[in-house]
């Protein structure tokens, strides 16, 4: 018996020291990510226009142009990284100021639901680890300049208040807002919180009501007030244009394999809390289990939709590390009603998995952080740009124009989002004056990512391509899809 309390002691101590090395590794990583003054990922370049955008006082939902067409986001995420470029400057920073320590913020609220569903402190330490422990599993989105993150923190702290509410009036209202604003800085917010809501409004009722009109009177005044301000704008990019993509049976499996896979030991402690529950179900635990599972829910659906990325499955991951830390106390919770022998056998067990858990979703932080080399390249590339006397077009990261002193342009990636949802040919003007402009010979360099955008396709116009690095490796995005602006096409006409 004494063999197996010591380790099951030692073990416990590893799941702490682990549990922070994860945490120093996060932290790690993200700090030699947020002074980047490039991209990490290429939408983030799409974020840099909006920021500018709004720092410059002009209105994020316009007209589609040639010089800006916005992602179909709701706004809330780039109004706050506004306020923190009011005091940081323009750059960057801002936008993955609020992106990081929104993660944090979840890693804290993840420890909350725990500990509010009766777990013990360790249990909750350990979801809480877990949270920063799936940034390579969501593909490295968790600090990046784009709402993700914000959208998650807000949604947990819609979960806490309502697990918090009970029948009490004040926190269903403050859930409602919450998630409120949770859609008004993304609007995956509707699938991940639609089985939720019809869930309260079943079992109980008067919270379900209440729920519902905090949520309706935060959401609605928000785009009430975005309507009128942008002549109807948002809507046009918000509802039109995100309601031009529809799902795809082929990506059925993907939500498990990519994302649920990589958190098998997580699932199983899910498994382990729901049938063998060491404490008697409360209203509380109810609510938490369905509120994880309407937003398990709705990034499966999410991940049926072309295009998406890894960091559609944040939210899973926040219910994934939830379900860990209850499930977790559960089997420690029910193994101490066993003989002491049994008791320290079933806790290794749990101790070990944990590990295993952990260990399995470590990365090597290189591969995510950008070094002196990138930040040396990227300023060789600006310089590059600021010396042509022309316009120059970067479709995929238009931030370097910008940068180089150059006129601001819009990001391919919203001008093909918007056509493909245009009903009223607004975006596909703006492609018919993009193609032409380009057939004219307007720029007199594109800079181009190898194997995108025709990088080495004939170009009317335009001379042979010109690789612009030599090193393979070097100003790689550190997220998502890895590309980088390296071919020159030079006019070759006047």
């Amino acid at each position: 018996m004494q063999r197996w309390t010591w380790l099951a002691r030692v073990a416990r101590w590893l799941v702490l020291g682990l549990g922070a090395g994860q945490l120093a590794l996060f932290a790690y990583t993200t700090a030699r990510r947020l002074g980047y003054p490039f991209s990490l990922e290429w939408m983030e370049s799409g974020s840099y226009d909006t920021l500018a955008r709004l720092m410059e006082g002009r209105p994020l939902y316009d007209r589609p142009s040639l010089e800006f067409i916005p992602f179909n986001y709701t706004p809330l995420y780039y109004h706050a990284s506004a306020l923190v470029a009011g005091a940081l400057g323009m750059g960057f920073t801002p936008l993955r100021a609020v992106s990081l320590f929104a993660a944090l913020g979840t890693m804290l609220l993840v420890f909350g639901l725990v500990r509010r569903s009766g777990a013990a402190r360790l249990a909750a330490f350990a979801a809480a680890a877990t949270f920063p422990a799936t940034f390579a599993v969501t593909g490295g989105y968790l600090d990046i300049a784009r709402p993700d993150s914000l959208y998650v923190f807000l949604l947990t702290a819609g979960v806490l208040a309502l697990v918090h509410a009970g029948g009490a009036r004040w926190p269903a209202l403050l859930a409602g807002a919450l998630f409120g604003l949770a859609y008004l800085t993304k609007q995956s917010a509707i699938p991940a919180l639609g089985l939720l809501f019809v869930h309260q409004l079943i079992r109980r009722r008067p919270v379900g009501l209440l729920l519902l009109l905090g949520f309706a009177l935060t959401a609605g005044v928000g785009v009430a007030w975005l309507m009128r301000s942008t002549h109807g704008w948002y809507a046009y990019y918000t509802f039109e244009i995100a309601s031009g993509y529809h799902p795809m049976l082929s990506n059925l499996p993907h939500f498990v394999s990519n994302h649920l896979g990589p958190l098998a030991v997580a699932m199983l402690f899910a498994v382990a809390w729901i049938a063998w529950p060491a404490r008697a179900r409360t209203p509380a635990h109810e609510t938490l289990l369905a509120a994880l599972a309407s937003i398990l829910c709705g990034c499966f659906w999410l991940t049926l939709y072309p295009g998406t990325a890894a960091n559609v499955a944040i939210p899973a991951m926040m219910a994934c590390s939830v379900l860990l830390g209850v499930g977790l106390d559960a089997v420690l919770e029910r193994s101490r009603r066993s003989r002491p022998a049994d008791a320290a056998r079933f806790a290794l067990m749990a101790y070990v998995a944990v590990a295993m858990q952990w260990v399995g979703l470590l990365y090597a932080p290189a591969k995510y952080a950008p070094d002196a080399r990138d930040v040396a390249a990227g300023r060789r590339l600006v310089e590059r740009i600021a010396a042509e006397p022309g316009d120059v077009l970067i479709p995929n990261h238009g931030y370097l124009a910008r940068i180089a002193g150059k006129p601001g342009q819009l990001h391919v990636l919203a001008l093909s989002n918007a056509v493909q949802g245009d009903r009223h040919g607004h975006a596909r003007r703006v492609a018919q004056e993009f193609d032409s402009t380009l057939a004219a010979a307007h720029y007199t360099l594109l800079v181009l990512d190898s194997g995108n955008f025709g990088a080495r396709d004939s170009i009317p116009g335009y001379g042979p391509p010109e690789d612009f690095f030599t090193d393979l490796d070097v100003f790689q995005t550190r997220a998502g899809t890895r590309t980088r602006p390296d071919v020159l096409r030079r006019r070759s006409k006047p």
